[in-house]
């Protein structure tokens, strides 16, 4: 079984594990398409784990317990999540337009928080 990333885990790994280091993100894809299964067991709450998706994605099997948060989504309604990033764009979008309307109770439109710079965005 091969285990990939970085972490103080990493020591521990023991076969029949197999460590395999760290992956460039824009390698993922094509590295979970060669496996097919995707073994992912938490101790604590992953209220996302995108790892889980990607593999979903990608065709694997998943093996996971109930405290990987997108399993709800998996299991679910799959088919959202290929328009997940969409959706929460224009749900943001959504919730701006209704804090900015004159028709808010107490007529007031509230001050724009500052923008951001650097990574992330849209």
């Amino acid at each position: 079984m091969d285990v990939y990333g970085y972490g103080s885990q990493v020591i521990t790994v023991r076969p029949p594990l197999l460590y395999k280091g760290q992956v460039n993100y824009k390698d993922v894809p094509a590295l979970l398409a060669r496996y097919e299964t995707f073994l992912f067991l938490p101790i604590e709450a992953e209220p996302y784990n995108r790892a889980t998706v990607e593999a979903y994605a990608a065709g694997c099997e998943l093996v996971v317990n109930r405290n990987v948060g997108p399993l709800w989504w998996i299991e679910n309604d799959p088919k959202s999540m290929e328009d997940a990033h969409n959706l929460m764009w224009r749900a943001i979008e959504g919730a701006i337009a209704g804090i900015r309307s004159p028709e808010r109770p107490g007529g007031r439109t509230p001050a724009a928080a500052p923008a951001r710079t650097g990574a992330g965005g849209r």
